[in-house]
């Protein structure tokens, strides 16, 4: 996954697909099926899907590999 320059910062308490995909430089609909997976959480407010900074934030954290290929702790 490629990031743009700081996908976490300044990130309002909850963000919406769109801009999730945006900092993540991904498709929504890459993100969606991530959401529909389990793999991030999120949740619907009037249909409008959202996701908040502190899951946005440890799912970066959770799938940010080091140099040699390995997941961080």
């Amino acid at each position: 996954m490629k990031l743009k320059n700081n996908p976490q910062g300044d990130i309002p308490d909850f963000i919406s697909l769109y801009e999730a995909a945006e900092r993540l430089d991904i498709s929504e609909r890459t993100l969606a099926r991530w959401i529909r997976n389990g793999e991030l959480r999120a949740f619907r407010v009037n249909n409008i899907t959202r996701i908040s900074r502190d899951d946005f934030i440890n799912f970066i954290k959770s799938n940010t590999i080091d140099a040699g290929g390995n997941h961080e702790l």
